[in-house]
């Protein structure tokens, strides 16, 4: 017996099938797929696949692999998992990281990826509840910190005017709206 199991999955591996440390988004555009491997890299001791992450860009057209955002710090993007392409070529990832500490406070983001790989932050969960605030809306969740909660589901409708996304807990949807013309996505 195979503890890696049987089937297509060992015969890939065996061929040398690209291994990711733990893949989760997928995305095609325009002739190319992206993968997100939300652990690619080291953890501050050196074990490989428990780092910050990347983006992986597979050409269709000419079947050339390359990494076109690797994080190495959760400043620069802290495990992206979900992905989504604007119709317009621009990157959205959803960070599974928790919540990230930068110049904005703490929080899970959503964050934008440019040509050159570098990351921006798009926006960010602020989201702290009271009971009171809570109760004014008429809902019954519990009075939290839900900042560290992570941002899911990121997706374009079909004419690209509209950013949906999720905050996880506790379950809010956001529909965001543009002007897009003006920035990276």
């Amino acid at each position: 017996s195979n503890p890696r199991g049987s089937g297509p999955f060992v015969q890939a591996w065996a061929a040398g099938g690209l291994q990711l440390a733990r893949g989760e988004g997928m995305w095609y555009s325009a002739g190319k797929m992206f993968m997100v491997d939300t652990a690619t890299g080291l953890d501050p001791t050196a074990r490989p696949g428990r780092g910050e992450g990347a983006v992986w860009e597979l050409d269709l057209a000419t079947m050339k692999f390359k990494a076109i955002f690797v994080s190495g710090n959760q400043l620069v993007g802290n495990n992206p998992d979900n992905i989504t392409v604007s119709p317009r070529g621009g990157i959205i990832l959803c960070e599974d990281g928790g919540g990230s500490v930068d110049p904005f406070g703490t929080g899970a983001r959503l964050l934008g990826v440019n040509p050159d790989g570098d990351s921006f932050i798009f926006c960010k969960n602020n989201i702290n509840l009271s009971a009171a605030q809570i109760a004014s809306a008429g809902k019954t969740i519990a009075p939290k910190d839900y900042r560290s909660f992570e941002f899911a589901g990121a997706c374009w409708e079909p004419s690209g005017r509209v950013l949906f996304c999720n905050i996880q807990m506790p379950g809010i949807t956001f529909a965001i709206s543009g002007p897009w013309g003006r920035g990276g996505v």
